[in-house]
């Protein structure tokens, strides 16, 4: 079945009050009806965990209904790939289009290896960082707080990757930008509303893998100049004098960190290469969810002892405008740090995101950021 077929098949679809509170509480208060797919796309980053195929069709519906064509389409994209496991381009307003006139961008379904582990960079302390950053071998680049994603484009298919090597979701806004160059493998973080790339691993026929991070990033410049909007590079600082300042202002702005790479290194998969390192100004984790407080928008959080046995680190409210994670489950939380040692609780815990490719296992204790260990 094409998207435009499954479009027709369920255009007389009714949205119900849940839908209708939703678009209310969360669509009109943040202007997403006014932003196309981009506030489709920042709705389902923030609040689509878990949706299933005839939500995203009740929210096409609706955004159909109230005249927000673009933000319908995309929504109708993503009820397609619920239902289908395949990707469509699907235009505004397409239900009534004949099915020529639809660009297909196919991706793999989320179980599927993506067959390539990323390179993670590992933790460093300030003091480790900054010896690091002051030393020109190194460069400097901003840290996204995304999902990882590399992706892969073949002609017109685009397919991408998480940090865990399985694949994982391209936006649609996205993999129409990179499907309109040539071959290439790019690296970055999706962030809601864009694609962050620091690296790029082939170009054409060219595999990049092997080559000195620099001119990896030199053939990214390349390959994405001229591009905005959905696809944005990642500046590289590489002068001594323009490392420092750049820090400085990444931390005035309260960014999340930045992550330091050596500039003569190849690409090289998982951890333990020890040729980039991440500094967070703030901690950020993955938690396992455990009762919700009562009536209050707050839950508890723990994490994992070397003995695979669990413990408490306190509790995290959730905002108004996410839902509360289910018991179980995993949430990133940004803190300042472990009161009291490692056996203490959050101190200024804030809820992120629920995190759909973590497990228990990733939340363990010895990551956690003790009062002190940066400050």
């Amino acid at each position: 079945m094409s998207i435009t077929s499954f479009v027709k098949e369920h255009a007389a679809v009714t949205p119900n009050a849940d839908i209708v509170e939703r678009w209310e509480s969360r669509i009109v208060p943040n202007g997403l009806q006014n932003r196309g797919a981009e506030g489709a796309d920042f709705y389902l980053g923030n609040w689509g965990k878990g949706l299933k195929a005839p939500k995203a069709i009740a929210f096409a519906r609706i955004a159909e209904i109230k005249g927000a064509t673009e933000m319908a389409a995309r929504f109708w994209e993503e009820a397609y790939f619920l239902a289908t496991g395949s990707r469509e381009r699907l235009a505004a307003g397409a239900q009534a289009c004949d099915e020529g006139e639809t660009a297909t961008v196919a991706t793999p379904t989320l179980k599927s290896s993506f067959n390539q582990q990323p390179q993670v960079p590992v933790a460093v302390d300030r003091a480790t960082a900054m010896m690091y950053a002051a030393d020109p071998a190194w460069g400097v680049q901003e840290k996204k707080n995304g999902r990882r994603l590399m992706i892969r484009v073949r002609g017109k298919v685009v397919t991408g990757g998480n940090k865990k090597g399985l694949a994982g979701v391209v936006p649609l806004p996205v993999a129409d930008l990179l499907a309109s160059r040539s071959d290439a493998e790019p690296d970055g973080e999706d962030v809601p509303g864009a694609y962050y790339v620091f690296d790029l691993l082939s170009a054409g026929t060219t595999d990049l893998r092997q080559c000195r991070f620099e001119e990896r990033y030199a053939a990214l410049v390349k390959h994405l100049a001229g591009v905005s909007g959905a696809v944005r590079v990642v500046p590289l600082i590489t002068e001594h004098d323009a490392k420092l300042a750049f820090i400085k202002s990444l931390e005035a702005e309260n960014a999340e960190g930045f992550i330091l790479k050596r500039l003569d290194a190849p690409y090289i998969p998982g951890e333990k290469a020890g040729t980039q390192f991440k500094f967070q100004f703030r901690a950020i984790n993955a938690f396992i969810v455990g009762p919700q407080n009562g009536l209050k928008r707050s839950v508890q959080i723990s994490v994992m002892r070397a003995d695979g046995s669990i413990r408490g680190v306190g509790s995290v409210t959730i905002p108004a405008n996410a839902e509360i994670p289910t018991e179980g489950s995993i949430a990133e939380i940004q803190y300042l740090y472990v009161e009291n040692g490692l056996d203490g609780c959050l101190h200024q815990p804030v809820f992120l995101e629920g995190r759909d490719d973590a497990a228990p296992a990733d939340c363990q204790e010895k990551k956690l950021k003790p009062k002190g260990a940066n400050d």
